[in-house]
């Protein structure tokens, strides 16, 4: 038996964990011991196989959306159903491993192969199967690895247990039996409680059991279960914890030194490959099995890909698969989709999102990426949004000036050509000045940081008192004349209908051009 990090390949054992009556703490027990082998360094797996009760997802505190039927219906993988907690993995609703004589031809092969998954990546598979000496338990009894018989120092639950037995004896069972006690006030009082079990067996079946441990009855083990945490995990000092570390370590050595058996998935699959049809069967029997043949002969294509599907699932899964050997088989089913229906199974833009976040995608390949759909952009859609555009690349030019502190081009060459588009109206050019005057004399002042928007005066001009007068001297030139037109057209009034300042035609004339003055240093 492996442990974690050992390496090669390996077989998990099948432990099938039950009991002649319920309530004997069958449950308690597969749980605590699943933990206590993990923490020995061995990887388990819980199965919930008893009934439809769902007693271990009680214990551990987990609500599982999908059980083991989910996977035998084709509908999930056996990976995808598995709920991780306290170091064990736990297949939910799995009776259909005990029930597998009655499982459907295509069920039956879902449940070989999640089986089969299953016994390459764990150590141990402990089943917690239903109480009692029902036909489906039985038989998996018999085919299980080992098996632990839980009883109690309470009559009913050792007339239950001999009885199990005494099935298992006529059924030909030559396996070893093993015996734990549970709930035993003291380890003398297990030992005599196996005693007198063992002698009766003995005695009137025929067949021999073995001891394995006991679980002592304690009052952190029924807090623990109260609270629904294994009493291991909750109070690791108790004595009941110690009891299931040591059962833990002895069913360890019991693994270790049995034989290397076959894996319980290759016997099952044997077995059904050597079923034969029964011709002793009536002629109503015949035309069911008949019926049947041919129900199961109508399988849909759908549902041969969902079978496909999981079993992709689970190749992606194993570990022993390279990421080369996934991306080649995954490639093919890519391209295959593409000629048939033009485009890609997923979406791309949320694809492409999810790689950005996880910095799956390096700086180069974005520009590059990002080149590629300007030019893909421009070439299919030459009407383009202008305020989109105008949006997208404002941010572009602020992120560029933001990181490198500088214009991706010359700041005064491009505003200068903006002025021949189109004329500017009275507030933009006002406003421009104004800027200039005040960047000028945060600058020459050395305050910069008084200007109440000093960070956007970075994306008006660069921080160079030249370039500021080149600039302000550009602007004069251009429309000063133009402006003293403009101003002496209109009345204080319909300044004052502008929203401008309250003031006479002339102050506003003479401010604004001791504005310009100042800021171009003409003076």
């Amino acid at each position: 038996m492996s442990k974690l990090g050992d390496s090669g390949p390996k077989s998990a054992k099948i432990i099938a964990i039950t009991s002649g009556k319920g309530g004997v703490g069958k449950t308690s027990l597969t749980v605590n011991t699943g933990i206590a082998l993990a923490r020995r360094g061995y990887k388990v797996c819980l199965f919930d196989a008893d009934s439809n009760l769902a007693n271990i997802n009680i214990m551990l505190k987990v609500m599982p959306e999908h059980t083991l039927e989910h996977v035998l219906r084709g509908e999930k993988s056996i990976s995808g159903i598995m709920i991780e907690k306290l170091g064990v993995s736990l297949v939910p609703g799995a009776f259909g491993i005990t029930d597998f004589d009655r499982l459907e031809r295509m069920e039956k092969q879902r449940m070989i192969h999640a089986l089969n998954r299953l016994e390459k990546k764990f150590d141990y598979i402990l089943v917690d199967t239903s109480a009692g000496i029902h036909e489906n338990v039985l038989s998996f009894l018999e085919k299980a690895h080992h098996c632990l018989i839980v009883i109690t120092p309470e009559p009913t639950s050792l007339t239950d247990a001999f009885s199990l037995v005494r099935v298992l004896k006529k059924r030909g069972n030559k396996k070893r039996l093993n015996v734990v006690v549970n709930s035993a006030p003291s380890e003398l009082n297990a030992r005599k409680t196996y005693k007198r079990f063992s002698m009766a067996v003995a005695k009137y079946i025929g067949s021999k059991v073995a001891y394995l441990g006991y679980i002592i009855k304690d009052r952190s083990l029924a807090e623990a279960i109260c609270s629904q945490n294994p009493v291991v995990v909750e109070k690791p000092g108790a004595f009941s914890s110690k009891c299931f570390e040591r059962l833990a370590f002895t069913l360890g050595r019991l693994s270790e030194a049995s034989p290397q058996e076959e894996s319980l998935s290759v016997f099952l699959k044997k077995e059904e490959s050597k079923k034969l049809p029964d011709f002793s069967e009536t002629a109503a029997l015949k035309a069911s099995r008949h019926q049947h043949v041919i129900d199961s002969a109508r399988l849909t294509k759908r549902q041969m890909l969902i079978d496909h599907k999981n079993s992709i699932l689970d190749f992606i899964d194993d570990p022993d698969m390279t990421k080369q050997e996934v991306t080649e088989t995954l490639s093919g089913f890519i391209d295959a989709y593409r000629k048939r229906f033009g485009g890609y199974p997923i979406d791309a833009v949320n694809a492409l999102n999810d790689d950005l976040e996880h910095n799956n995608i390096s700086q180069a390949k974005i520009a590059e990426l990002l080149k590629s759909l300007q030019l893909f952009y421009k070439d299919n859609f030459p009407r383009f949004d202008k305020d989109w555009s105008a949006q997208y690349l404002c941010q572009l030019v602020n992120s560029y000036v933001e990181q490198h502190r500088s214009f991706p081009f010359d700041p005064i060459y491009i505003l200068y050509q903006a002025m021949d588009i189109g004329d500017l109206d009275q507030n933009q050019i006002c406003n421009l000045l104004f800027t200039l005057n005040m960047a000028y004399k945060g600058q020459a002042d050395g305050k910069p940081g008084e200007l109440h928007d000093s960070h956007n005066l970075v994306y008006c001009a660069e921080r160079n008192n030249k370039e500021l007068e080149q600039l302000t001297s550009l602007i004069q030139e251009k429309y000063l004349g133009h402006y003293q037109d403009q101003v002496n057209k209109h009345s204080v009034a319909e300044i004052n209908q502008r929203q401008q300042p309250a003031k006479s035609l002339s102050e506003a004339a003479e401010s604004l051009l001791d504005s310009i003055k100042y800021a171009s240093l003409a003076d």
